[in-house]
């Protein structure tokens, strides 16, 4: 039984996620900024802006990118009028600086596909097909 007269479960006190800090002893209050930063984070991950922590490497994956920015989107979407003004404006410039970033990496992503096409073309079908172009 706890000082304030409530039981204990065998569980609690015991090493749970719950009684678990960072090791600089602050404890983390979740909130909803936190939970955003978080989402966001992991599609900078996939956007190949951030370190993957569990490669250790900088890794890009437009698919699963696209993914979580679709999924920020879905929350702006069913939370608005809900949020106060910090979160909808973190979730407002997240969203565009998270859609800006992917649309470059897919630019950049087509182009990289682009020249490695052209890279095993063989010299008479590039030729045929500046020759098709010029005339």
């Amino acid at each position: 039984m706890t000082d304030d007269g409530h039981s204990r479960s065998a569980d609690e006190g015991s090493g749970s996620v719950a009684d678990e800090s960072p090791s600089d002893g602050k404890v983390v209050q979740a909130s909803f900024l936190q939970f955003l930063s978080g989402m966001a984070a992991q599609a900078l991950m996939h956007l190949g802006v951030m370190t993957n922590p569990m490669t250790g490497k900088m890794e890009s994956d437009l698919a699963n990118a696209k993914y979580s920015i679709d999924l920020l989107s879905v929350i702006e979407e069913k939370t608005r009028g809900n949020l106060d003004e910090e979160e909808e404006a973190y979730l407002t410039s997240a969203l565009y600086e998270l859609r800006l970033r992917y649309v470059q990496a897919t630019k950049t992503h087509d182009e990289e596909s682009h020249e490695d096409a052209l890279e095993g073309e063989s010299d008479a079908t590039r030729e045929k097909r500046c020759d098709d172009a010029s005339s």
